[in-house]
């Protein structure tokens, strides 16, 4: 998935690709053969991000409630917090009327977030260096008639947002590996200490060394 080919899935052409790669019913094990049906239909990247997204769409539905009507990449759906997660950690924020939600990926914890935004949370960022996590994000908010103002920033370089209260998930991969070292992910889990002393609420980790914390 890149730019480009998110771009034509949410074209009426793309809308097509979708409902022909599903009527496939595709798998992982039947991706290549599905491929090559799909392929006489529409040209073969489109082919592929159809599949790969009807594929992760069904894997999406444990976390997302509205997960047909998502797009994902397959780190950021691994990464993403669930919904009824995301929405469980969100009432924390309640009582704060900016929040920003930094490295937002695909949006699982922004959904949580925007889901109290009509209780007391006037505004909510949601923010990530990758440009296409963001599209993504801004597309699957939209799936939950939710709204952020979205900004594309490197938190190593750029000055956090103004907000009242912070939620941060730092990636803990590279190079496809899991990391369990905070020293380790990107941002640096030490971005807290800019923040202070806002509340800040961050994702760690499940087997991550607590000795380092």
């Amino acid at each position: 998935m890149n730019l480009s080919s998110l771009q034509s899935l949410t074209s009426p052409l793309g809308d097509a690709a979708i409902a022909a790669a599903r009527d496939l019913n595709p798998t992982e094990e039947s991706f290549l053969p599905c491929l090559t049906k799909l392929q006489k239909q529409f040209d073969s990247d489109l082919a592929k991000a159809a599949l790969e997204t009807v594929i992760l769409r069904k894997k999406a539905q444990t976390k997302f409630s509205r997960a047909d009507s998502m797009f994902f990449t397959r780190a950021g759906l691994e990464m993403a917090s669930g919904e009824i997660i995301s929405r469980y950690r969100a009432k924390r924020f309640a009582k704060f009327d900016r929040v920003a939600d930094l490295c937002c990926g695909i949006g699982g914890d922004s959904i949580g977030l925007a889901s109290i935004s009509t209780q007391s949370v006037q505004s909510l960022i949601s923010l990530d260096l990758d440009p296409l996590h963001l599209e993504l994000a801004k597309l699957n908010l939209v799936a939950y008639n939710a709204r952020a103002d979205f900004v594309q920033s490197d938190l190593i370089q750029d000055k956090p947002p103004h907000a009242d209260a912070y939620f941060f998930d730092p990636s803990r991969r590279a190079a496809q590996k899991r990391i369990f070292s905070v020293k380790e992910y990107q941002p640096p889990l030490s971005l807290i200490d800019s923040l202070s002393p806002k509340p800040v609420a961050v994702k760690i980790s499940p087997g991550v060394k607590l000795f380092e914390l």
